[in-house]
């Protein structure tokens, strides 16, 4: 996870166990992640309800920074738009990242599917796709509200290492 992500984290007992979900984790689409964001809604956002594709390949900018790169390596996420509020009271109302424009029209909560697993992926992605993340300086919006940006790991499911039953985790909201 990014830092200041909160959420489920997990780790292997064994490394038996380490093994088989780096394995899983390697095969496309075996470990399921949903994420949960709230997000600046701006002109470019996608409808609410409808599931957005973004499909746009990641690199680096700088040492620490990552953006939308024809050179980069393939990532893909599929974000949603479940619910949304009125006018964002966010504080400075600046954009940055690549999602463009500097005003809002609300916050959205979204859920986010990560089908690859690149750095920053998701805070990326939202930008790109017009949803920029609450309180993260780096790719979305500062809030005055937030001391982090607002992501949280809600969701994984995987094949459980030693049965090979499948198990699902969720993580409650953070108080």
């Amino acid at each position: 996870l990014d830092f200041n992500t909160s959420g489920v984290l997990l780790f292997a007992k064994t490394s038996a166990a380490a093994n088989r979900l780096s394995e899983q984790f390697r095969e496309p689409g075996r470990v399921r992640k949903a994420y949960l964001a709230l997000c600046a809604v701006g002109p470019a956002a996608p409808a609410a309800g409808e599931w957005v594709h973004v499909d746009a390949p990641l690199g680096r900018e700088d040492r620490s920074r990552q953006m939308v790169r024809a050179d980069g390596k393939s990532a893909s996420t599929r974000l949603r738009r479940v619910a949304c509020g009125g006018e964002a009271s966010h504080g400075g109302g600046r954009i940055g990242g690549s999602g463009g424009g500097s005003g809002t029209d609300g916050i959205a909560l979204v859920v986010a599917r990560p089908l690859t697993g690149r750095t920053h992926q998701i805070r990326v992605h939202a930008a790109h796709a017009g949803l920029p993340l609450l309180g993260d300086d780096v790719y979305g919006v500062e809030s005055a509200l937030l001391d982090r940006h607002a992501l949280h790991a809600w969701r994984i499911s995987f094949d459980h290492p030693a049965t090979g039953e499948r198990v699902r985790i969720d993580a409650p909201l953070p108080a």
